[in-house]
């Protein structure tokens, strides 16, 4: 009999029968196996011994016994049926069916016929690490449970209440008590799930619960850019040439979207300021700077003040981003030398970049942005960018 210490251990029968001859076969014969009563403290098995019906029988006596070394009587059993319900405990067994006619008289007896019941083990959760699966947070899908009774064979899911099932691409069991479980990111879906375990022989166990979802609606970037200027159309184009103007820096605040989708929408709000100026440029060779020397106290600097509706597209379990920004603002230019003079202006943009991450919180953006000024001075500026970006 199983250790009182292990009331967990309860039995599966495995029968494995050889029928013996009978007069007659009924026309829907029952099947051997067991079932679980759960009536009681702990889960009981019971087996079904099952056998040819034999006509004009009164009764049947069913001899079973056990095997340690060599076969021994165990118990007797009498029977108006062609089975009988009973539960063993784990081991290596036969019985064998002797009839009794209407007037009482013994009649045949079949064939000893070998079955074992082996153990079956109930699973048993006592915690799990961690209780939720946040899908804003780049992690690792590892579930850690401790508990008792976890098998190499046993199956362990994740089940909501409308029994939609994710299952673990693998499973290393520790020992008896501890599992790993890890799972594919791109095939969670957000909700809360208990977490089931099968164990051979139909033993179950149900641990409420895990949430999978999101632990913040918006994901927020805060930017410090570096993002130089070029004049393509215009006047500025006009005045200081086609030149990568570089003294242009900006942050940025931008709230994204945490739910995922195809594509993930926001809004950003920058501020970005600019200086085109001959000296601000990068020169071929000192000549050139020694050339426009002269030239030091021309130029024209702004401030650009903006709010982008934004499009971001997610890659590589949100590790790298690509993202469309569509948007507009206002614009304070101030001149300076020959060209001195302030005014408001505003200006659309258009631009592209895409995320990379560096370390933790930490990304590297790149990308550009063009923006078309329309005021008393009209030009194109087109703008390379490159940011550290600190995401929450």
């Amino acid at each position: 009999m199983a250790d009182k210490k292990t009331l967990s251990l309860v039995m599966l029968a495995a029968i494995f029968l050889f029928p013996f001859s009978v007069l007659c076969a009924q026309e829907e014969p029952l099947e051997p196996g067991y079932h679980i009563d759960f009536s009681g403290s702990e889960p009981k098995f019971i087996q079904r011994l099952v056998w040819e019906e034999a006509e004009y029988t009164l009764h049947y006596k069913i001899e079973i016994q056990i095997y340690s070394g060599m076969y021994t009587g165990y118990r007797t059993e009498t029977a108006d049926q062609n089975y009988i319900d009973v539960s063993l405990p784990p081991g290596s067994y036969r019985y064998n069916i002797t009839t009794f006619d209407l007037l009482g008289r013994r009649g045949e007896t079949s064939d000893w016929m070998e079955f074992t019941v082996i153990a079956a083990y109930q699973p048993r959760i006592e915690r799990i690490v961690p209780e939720a699966f946040y899908m804003d947070q780049m992690a690792d899908r590892i579930l850690y449970i401790a508990g008792e009774n976890i098998l190499e064979e046993s199956i362990i899911y994740l089940m909501d209440a409308n029994k939609f099932v994710i299952f673990p691409y693998d499973k290393v069991i520790i020992n008896s008590s501890r599992v790993r479980l890890f799972f594919d990111d791109d095939k969670l879906v957000p909700g809360r799930y208990n977490i089931i375990i099968q164990n051979p022989g139909g033993l179950n166990f149900s641990y409420d619960s895990i949430f999978i979802g999101y632990k913040k609606p918006l994901d927020i970037f805060l930017k410090m850019t570096f993002n130089p200027a070029v004049p393509v159309m215009g006047e500025i184009k006009d005045l200081f040439g086609m030149n990568l103007f570089w003294p242009c820096t900006g942050l940025s605040f931008e709230a994204v979207s945490s739910k995922r989708a195809t594509f993930n929408s926001g809004i950003e709000f920058a501020v970005s300021t600019f200086l085109i100026s001959p000296l601000a440029t990068f020169k071929a060779s000192l000549q050139e700077i020694y050339d426009n020397f002269s030239e030091m106290g021309k130029g024209v600097a702004f401030a650009d003040f903006d709010m982008n509706l934004v499009l971001q597209r997610r890659f590589n379990k949100m590790r790298n981003t690509f993202t469309v920004r569509i948007g507009g603002g206002i614009t304070l230019m101030a001149g300076f030398g020959e060209n001195s003079r302030t005014e408001y202006t505003s200006h659309v943009n258009a631009g592209i970049s895409s995320l990379f991450l560096l370390f933790d919180v930490f990304h590297l953006e790149v990308g550009c942005e063009a923006s078309y000024y329309v005021g008393a001075t009209t030009f194109i500026i087109v703008k390379p960018k490159l940011a550290m970006v600190w995401k929450r």
